[in-house]
């Protein structure tokens, strides 16, 4: 089971990091320091789902890996080479973008007070 589980996604963080493939932060402590995107804005199972029967659900996760691995081959394809976009890679990117909006601890603890 998938655990590590990305807030911000590596597909999108990786076109900000530098040459050697590293992203230079600024904490919230005025601490400098640069880290793999694989290795910032991860949680261990931060989109699981616990159903009710106990078992562990990864629809969350699955479903954003699939919405990122759309992106992901849109920007390599078309963004990157600054190509035109159909309609329909349009509308993948804008749910790409949404999704990204959708997914951080703020939303998340908000959708949990609203629900309970």
């Amino acid at each position: 089971m998938k655990k590590r589980h990305h807030m911000v996604p590596k597909c999108y963080l990786q076109n900000f990091s530098d040459k050697e493939g590293f992203l230079w932060v600024l904490d919230t402590r005025d601490n400098i320091f640069k880290v793999k995107p694989k290795n910032i804005l991860v949680e261990n199972h931060f989109y699981t789902i616990t159903l009710k029967n106990g078992e562990k659900s990864l629809f969350v996760e699955d479903t954003l890996a699939n919405i990122e691995g759309a992106y992901a081959a849109i920007f390599e394809n078309k963004i990157s080479k600054d190509q035109f976009l159909t309609d329909e890679e349009r509308a993948r990117v804008a749910i790409f973008i949404a999704a990204l909006y959708l997914r951080t601890k703020p939303q998340r603890e908000g959708m949990r007070r609203m629900l309970q």
